[in-house]
């Protein structure tokens, strides 16, 4: 059916406007267009667009397309396929607008789990929230269903809350909340804005765990972070095949990109950890067997940790890796008391560094934590490693298989208790130096020690023990 032009389309059976009859319980989809005149099809604008829900069991299945499949609408208002006291579903099934959607659109599952799937394209900007709620189900229990497929030319500002996101597509994403399953690639361009944005519920507002998961066939990439004290909130957990990506932080400044899911997949981030960037897997969040962290650009070449440091709060699973270039910052894993920590974890992965400048430093910590995993540096170690965060008294455990393989020289220090005030941590890993242990070097073991200490090169540093060796 071909619409003029009109401030306000209703599709039910009340004859209001431009009026779409269904019949009752059974899906019809509605073809609904606007364009200039008879003969001029450049589409033009819709002000509104919403169903007539006189009888409760109506379905509501329509197209925003023209009558060769070309775009439907240039402006769009809003796009209400829903109501309150309605019990019947609604799908948009393809839509295409040339301008800007600056209302709402919902789309509505039936309580046999029909309907909600919402299909569109805007050439323009979305201002507006897209939401696909079920019949009968609280929101606030995450109610949200439906799937959805967006693609944006402009800018998303608005919330979009559904089941599954299948694509997603933007020019640009700000002040902006996105809540659902990712089971398809969600492209998104520059990420700018001085507040937060969140995929998923903030998790400071919201006491449920993380239930949202970019799935095996799911992945997010960002092209650039651009602003100042930009907050980037991933409550997702990264299934075993997902992947999320950010590519750049662009010339921004200040921002904290925290995941608050366990990270199955694979996480990459091109430009490393640079000045003014901090990234934290956070509240207890861990990096699981199959997860991966990757810093390295697009070429494979890795990347540096700096600015305020790569935050690990749940600790790592066996199996898991990160791999970066060289530590110019600090990596910190599992700080039992921080306030940075919900709830610590061992540290049981892999982390390969490229080298450890002086003055970096790798933190593991925590009550009842233990360090099993292995620390690889492939060149010179000029920093520190400690199981005991700085000033701390909760020092973890220095167990087998656990290694630190330094392939160069030691210059820096390792620790397994800190200034003499905290616990005195047991140590029965390996620590192997490929090099030497300079004069410069301090081995400094808190507790008893049964693990081995090698050294190819020259021993001429400082190795302290303050328990018994066996």
């Amino acid at each position: 059916m071909r619409a003029s032009p009109c401030g306000l389309l209703i599709f039910g059976r009340r004859k209001v406007g431009l009026v779409m009859q269904p019949r009752s319980g059974e899906p019809t989809r509605w073809s609904v267009w606007s364009q200039v005149s008879v003969s001029d099809t450049t589409p033009a604008n819709i002000g509104d667009i919403k169903i007539d829900a006189t009888i409760p069991t109506d379905v509501f299945e329509m197209s925003l397309l023209n009558a060769t499949g070309g775009p439907g609408a240039a402006n769009v208002g809003s796009i209400i396929l829903s109501d309150g006291v309605w019990t019947g579903h609604s799908s948009l099934l393809g839509g295409h607008i040339t301008g800007n959607l600056t209302g709402g659109l919902e789309a509505r599952v039936d309580s046999s789990d029909n309907g909600g799937t919402v299909v569109l394209t805007v050439d323009g900007d979305l201002t507006n929230s897209i939401e696909i709620k079920k019949d009968g189900v609280d929101t606030s229990l995450y109610g949200y269903a439906g799937d959805l497929t967006l693609v944006v030319g402009g800018v998303i500002s608005a919330g979009i809350r559904v089941g599954t996101i299948k694509r997603l597509e933007a020019a640009a994403l700000t002040n902006s909340s996105i809540k659902g399953d990712i089971t398809g690639p969600v492209i998104l361009g520059t990420i700018n804005t001085d507040s937060t944005i969140g995929l998923g519920p903030d998790p400071a507002d919201d006491p449920l765990p993380v239930r949202e998961h970019i799935t095996e066939s799911g992945s997010v990439t960002i092209d650039s972070v651009d602003g100042v004290s930009v907050l980037l909130s991933i409550n997702y957990a990264i299934d075993d095949g997902g992947v999320f990506t950010i590519k750049s932080y662009n010339s921004a400044s200040n921002i904290a990109v925290k995941f608050y899911g366990d990270i199955g997949g694979v996480l990459t981030l091109h430009e490393g950890v640079e000045s003014g960037v901090t990234v934290v897997v956070a509240h207890g969040a861990s990096l699981l067997a199959t997860g991966r962290i990757y810093l390295k650009d697009a070429n494979g070449v890795r990347q540096s940790v700096g600015g305020g440091g790569l935050f690990l709060d749940g600790g790592t699973k066996p199996g898991s890796l990160i791999e970066a270039g060289e530590l110019v910052g600090q990596l910190v894993a599992s700080l039992g008391g921080s306030p940075n920590v919900n709830s610590p974890g061992d540290f049981a992965g892999e982390v390969i560094f490229s080298s450890i400048a002086p003055g970096a430093t790798i933190w593991m910590s925590g009550a009842n934590e233990v360090f099993s995993g292995t620390v690889t540096v492939d060149g010179d170690m000029a920093g520190q490693f400690s199981t005991c965060i700085s000033g701390g008294n909760e020092c973890m455990d220095f167990v087998s298989p656990a290694k630190i393989v330094v392939g160069g020289n030691l210059t820096g220090r390792i620790l397994t208790t800190e200034g003499g005030t905290a616990t005195s941590a047991l140590m029965s890993g390996e620590i192997l130096i490929g090099g030497s242990i300079d004069d410069t070097a301090t081995i400094d073991i808190g507790g008893d020690m049964s693990g081995l200490i090698t050294s190819v090169g020259d021993m001429s540093g400082q190795i302290s023990v303050g328990g018994l060796m066996s």
